[in-house]
């Protein structure tokens, strides 16, 4: 008819594909207007949002925008099918469980980005896939041989792209940052293997560079030149940080690098927590704390010097009670009852139990501490699923960086029983 456009006129202009806004409205790939602490479109539907995963949305796009995506890059290009449908598994199912609902845009995003620019964590990423659908074939039918062969494959060639990094003299901030990243996931190879003297290796290993290249106090220096980087760097270093958390708990034995965290802050930022992130790094920083606080506690006890501890004590426990009062505030205001937020307040309640039985010589003081003790519990009750009955199997574990002190050693030493009873 006469007036109308042809067809070819009446397309849609392309336009990229918007990646910022909550996690709510990403996940459901719908417009977000990016209102604080919770969007306007959650709020107006009674929807739950969960938040924004960054401090700066601006940032987080940036980072995006500056990546290629699938299929653009020489690694993924040069994939075979079976790399790629292992780089899918990874993407689709190991990253969520893997981060158990916290810090999930730095796995579902930055480290599938990073997979695809440094050859270390992208085959480390396919190792882990493939142990992970190892232990699935596993527990369905005890057929493993064909996935593990494909993960070692991958385990070695990542560990031979792992060693040449290393040997570089001076390494920039984004290729350390790449490398210590590859070390975390390969330890997480090594956890779903059971093979848990590797995972003390990688992570002395991780740490000690993390420690040697002072990566916590450049990121301090050079923030505001670090936003493009791949990998989210306050991310990294709650990951770090978790990792030397859970080595310095499974192996008291081993010391660990005396250098690998800088002195805790004494306070807890003041602004509220936007989203379970944020509450994360927090939990993070305060186990650290909690780390320098018995050091102070065993350094006392040996030169009778106790004001280092008691002043430690003393801050630490004003860090937590302000965590504890900020987390009742995301809770109450943004409905958050799910997994991960109980989760949080299941690790805060552990952290102060332990801190408050360390610091008595008096048993009998453990008799009040039972309220918190059974709140821990009920809590428990509702997050995690009860034992399986007699003869189901137990399903596979996957190592995760959850509040927890022994999340990757004690899949590690799970595997091995699962093995040795299978």
């Amino acid at each position: 008819m006469p007036g109308k456009q042809p067809d070819a006129q009446r397309r849609r202009r392309w336009a990229p594909k918007v990646k910022t806004g909550c996690l709510t409205c990403r996940s459901r790939r719908v417009k977000c207007d990016e209102n604080r602490p919770s969007c306007t479109r959650c709020t107006s539907a009674r929807r739950r949002c969960e938040g924004y995963d960054r401090n700066s949305s601006s940032t987080s796009a940036a980072a995006f925008h500056r990546q290629p995506t699938n299929g653009m890059t020489p690694i993924y290009a040069q994939a075979t099918p079976r790399e790629k449908h292992l780089f899918h598994v990874f993407c689709a199912e190991t990253a969520g469980q893997v981060s158990a609902g916290f810090d999930g845009t730095f796995w579902s995003v930055d480290v599938p980005q990073a997979c695809q620019l440094h050859p270390a964590i992208w085959h480390s990423a396919l190792a882990i896939a493939s142990a992970q659908m190892t232990q699935i074939t596993w527990t369905l039918d005890g057929s493993t041989q064909h996935h593990d062969d494909v993960g070692f494959k991958q385990y070695t060639k990542a560990i031979g792209h792992l060693v040449q990094a290393t040997q570089k003299t001076d390494p920039s901030f984004e290729e350390q940052s790449l490398i210590l990243m590859a070390t975390v996931l390969l330890l997480g190879f090594a956890s779903l293997r059971g093979n848990f003297n590797q995972v003390e290796f990688f992570a002395r290993h991780g740490l000690e560079l993390f420690a040697k290249w002072d990566f916590r106090e450049r990121a301090k220096r050079g923030q505001q030149s670090l936003r493009s980087n791949v990998l989210s760097v306050r991310s990294l270093i709650s990951l770090l940080d978790n990792l030397f958390v859970q080595y310095s708990w499974a192996c008291p034995a081993a010391n660990p690098p005396k250098h690998a965290q800088s002195s805790p802050a004494t306070t807890s930022p003041k602004t509220p927590f936007t989203n379970i992130t944020d509450a994360y790094h927090e939990y993070q920083a305060l186990q650290i704390a909690h780390l320098e606080a018995l050091r102070a506690q065993a350094l006392g006890s040996t030169n009778g010097d106790w004001q280092p501890f008691r002043d430690i004590r003393h801050a630490w426990l004003r860090r937590l009670s302000a965590c504890k009062a900020k987390l009742l505030q995301a809770r109450q205001e943004g409905g958050h009852e799910s997994k991960p937020w109980l989760m949080l307040q299941v690790g805060l309640l552990g952290l102060q139990v332990c801190f408050q039985g360390k610091a008595i010589a008096n048993e009998l003081y453990w008799d009040k501490l039972i309220p918190k003790l059974r709140r821990i519990v009920d809590i428990a009750e509702q997050v995690f699923e009860r034992p399986k009955t007699h003869g189901e199997r137990v399903p596979a574990a996957v190592f995760h960086f959850a509040p927890s002190p022994l999340g990757i050693f004690s899949a590690a030493k799970n595997a091995t029983e699962r093995r040795a009873v299978g």
